[in-house]
């Protein structure tokens, strides 16, 4: 789906395993540019350095017209965020940045030059100093829409694959690079095909010196049950480049609206909510494992949430209209194992609501649109529910344009944090309830703050402003990818004001 906002990233930086309910110590407001985007990742080496990698582009909504690089920057910071040094990396100019890896401080970032080939970078990090030529690694069959690299656990052998076509025509192609980055074996395999076209694609996850990917095909529609259902599969690839597909057949009938994921000792473990008839919602929860060895899922197990006395007794509306209703959805963000060995689950969901706004030339309308929220559920070992938390949030989306913000959560010690934006006049919303002059114009409004969320394993909840823009242009939505980084916490995020250019990266500090 075509999003109509550009995305860029941050940085932030957290001092303190918790967070108190003190205010945002410092916020370094980005630059705005009407003209160009900025996109900023990070890289966290060894012995405490920081480093940044920014790419500065000018950006086409058109099918098939390719976007317009200028430069591809380093910068390094100390400890205490000063800049140390900044430079361009040359051998990358008007090239499309597509991912990076990082081993120790041996950085190779991954591009598209404008052949479309495949090239990748060599930078020192120690030595700043970055090989003179990019090397070939492939060029993909026709244009591609998805690029993810990554190492295997053992970190031996690295990945660099890309999706490309579309309908029934969709083709994985890449290459497997050994230690040193040399391209050791090239692999292409097509995704099974059952009736319909492909659904949806889960990230790559490493798994003992291969790479999986789980996908959903659509299969035949089934009225009876208001949905179409999915059939999924799992496709190794090895360090030959050999992609084995397995179908898994023996999970239960039905549409994974969910899923969490992650790979312990060859097995990749997950837990997801299960939809079987989507005119009822979400009903039950599975949990289960992946064997690559024995390629099948086994201690697979199912729970009916409806009879959980929690889930009965629940007098939350939100969680009574996500889960009766059947109009809900949601983006699994993560799923987290505490020490006491129970499951918190966070994700994002939505229902509908009314919202009231006024358009360009002062006409007061109102229309059905989603309203989103953030669910946090502790499950035990036997999947009972401990606790559930549900966070109600001011975004809105209408007319085909979508800005819901992005949550960032992470784990520390026996805490789970939840970052995200919300209007602080709507902090209490409820279902139902109209919003006053939303948002629809790609702007943020007022009042919008960025809030962080405390959540302990026995369930206990406090929830802070974190600080707030003074440019309603710009507002602050973090992205879900964060990395400890000694006794701190850094996360890459998104940034600027809806269907705008957008801003330089910022840092934000915690105390």
């Amino acid at each position: 789906m075509q999003k109509t906002w550009i995305t860029s990233t941050f940085l932030l930086l957290l001092f303190i395993p918790f967070l108190s309910s003190a205010q945002l110590a410092t916020i370094q407001e980005p630059g705005y540019d009407q003209k160009t985007s900025y996109g900023f990742t990070m890289i966290m080496p060894e012995n405490d350095k920081i480093f940044s990698l920014e790419y500065e582009y000018r950006y086409y909504w058109v099918p098939g017209v390719e976007q317009k690089w200028k430069n591809i920057k380093l910068t390094e910071y100390d400890k205490d965020l000063n800049i140390v040094s900044s430079q361009n990396i040359e051998p990358l100019h008007k090239t499309s940045f597509e991912g990076l890896l990082l081993r120790q401080l041996d950085l190779r970032i991954f591009c598209r030059n404008s052949k479309g080939e495949i090239i990748m970078s060599e930078t020192d990090l120690r030595l700043k100093k970055t090989a003179p030529t990019p090397t070939f690694l492939f060029k993909p069959d026709k244009h591609f829409y998805k690029f993810y690299c990554g190492f295997s656990a053992d970190s031996n052998f690295s990945y660099i694959l890309t999706a490309t076509g579309s309908g029934k025509d969709i083709k994985y192609q890449g290459v497997v690079l050994n230690r040193e980055y040399k391209v050791i074996n090239k692999f292409a395999f097509k995704m099974e095909k059952i009736a319909k076209t492909i659904q949806s694609t889960l990230p790559f996850l490493s798994n003992a010196g291969s790479f999986c990917v789980l996908y959903a095909v659509r299969t035949k529609r089934n009225k009876d049950i208001g949905y179409i259902p999915y059939a999924y599969f799992l496709t190794e690839i090895n360090d030959k480049g050999e992609g084995i597909t397995t179908h898994l057949d023996n999970l239960p009938t039905g549409r994974i609206d969910n899923m969490s994921l992650r790979s312990e000792n060859n097995i990749l473990q997950f837990t997801a909510f299960l939809i079987k008839n989507e005119n009822e919602g979400i009903k039950s929860v599975i949990t289960g494992q992946f064997n690559s060895r024995a390629k099948k899922i086994t201690d697979l197990k199912e729970v009916d949430l409806t009879v959980d006395p929690f889930w009965q007794s629940s007098k939350d509306p939100w969680i009574s209209s996500w889960a009766t209703n059947g109009i809900a959805y949601g983006n699994l963000f993560n799923s987290y194992r505490m020490e006491n060995g129970s499951e918190i689950v966070v994700m994002q969901n939505c229902v509908e609501r009314t919202i009231e706004y006024w358009s360009g030339n002062s006409t007061k309308f109102k229309t059905l649109t989603n309203g989103y929220f953030i669910t946090a559920i502790c499950f035990s070992p036997d999947l009972k529910i401990r606790w559930l938390h549900t966070i109600p949030l001011s975004q809105s989306e209408a007319s085909n344009r979508t800005w819901v913000g992005h949550v960032s959560n992470w784990q520390r010690g026996k805490g789970l944090y939840i970052l995200f934006n919300d209007n602080d006049k709507n902090v209490d919303l409820q279902p139902g309830k109209e919003i006053q002059n939303a948002a629809l114009d790609g702007a943020w409004g007022d009042h919008l703050k960025t809030y962080v969320v405390k959540i302990t394993e026995d369930g206990k909840f406090s929830r802070s402003p974190a600080g707030s823009y003074r440019d309603k242009r710009l507002h602050f939505a973090p992205g879900a990818s964060n990395t400890s980084f000694g006794n701190k916490v850094l996360f890459t995020s998104l940034s600027g004001g809806i269907g705008r250019p957008l801003s330089r990266p910022a840092f934000f500090i915690f105390n």
